[in-house]
């Protein structure tokens, strides 16, 4: 007997900010709710709901601009509240060079790369 697959929030392949954007632009939810599930995803990520948790990697930078740009035009209320309130403290623990007070190396190297 083969053991059963496991379950997944997300089909294989598809990023969260893809699943959030794709709920928005269908009409699944609003754009003042993807931008709140957006800052989640990046600096509160135990707060996303596991519709749109994924697997698959993805790069917050670009992401990142677009909350902290869209905060802004988001409605008053809980939900821009609680972006605001992402975008001010990331989750304790959650190291993110956008929160770093301190300087970043500008170059680091392991046993087979120097970037």
């Amino acid at each position: 007997m083969r053991p059963p697959a496991a379950a997944s929030a997300a089909p294989v392949g598809t990023a969260t900010p893809q699943l959030i954007e794709r709920d928005a632009r269908e009409g699944k939810i609003e754009r003042d709710t993807a931008t709140l599930y957006l800052a989640y995803a990046i600096l509160r990520p135990g707060k996303l709901p596991a519709t749109y948790r994924s697997n698959t990697p993805w790069d917050g930078t670009l992401p990142l601009l677009r909350v902290r740009e869209e905060v802004e035009r988001m409605q008053p209320g809980r939900r821009r509240d609680a972006a605001r309130e992402a975008l001010a403290a990331p989750a304790p623990g959650l190291a993110t060079c956008d929160s770093s007070a301190a300087g970043l190396p500008n170059e680091t190297q392991t046993e087979h790369f120097y970037v």
